[in-house]
């Protein structure tokens, strides 16, 4: 990955609509920047988060993620979304997201 890329949790109404035109490519239906952002807070009050990829402070992907529990898996980080800038596709950044949340999910025990 190129050495200015930054991984942030768009953890607060501010962040979160900062991704919003980048989840419309994944999620052409939200329509609302706010509907979204209210939407992405009752998400994490179930444990939802929203991990950003930013390259040169600008919003290059997303990966939406929730660590849950069930009988047949037990702990397990399930991955909601994942979208990544169509210009930016084919670089890795995928598999960069996938992997950071991979390591979010050992230090969470999943």
């Amino acid at each position: 990955m190129a050495p200015t890329m930054k991984l942030q949790e768009l953890d607060n109404s501010m962040l979160q609509r900062a991704g919003f035109a980048l989840m419309r490519e994944l999620r052409p239906h939200l329509t609302d920047e706010a509907a979204f952002s209210e939407q992405i807070a009752r998400q994490y009050a179930h444990g939802y988060r929203l991990l950003g990829a930013y390259m040169d402070k600008r919003i290059v992907g997303l990966i939406g993620y929730r660590a849950t529990e069930n009988l047949i898996y037990g702990r397990f980080v399930y991955v909601d979304d994942l979208v990544i800038d169509a210009s930016e596709r084919q670089q890795g950044l995928g598999a960069f997201l996938i992997t950071a949340v991979r390591n979010e999910a050992t230090r969470l025990g999943c």
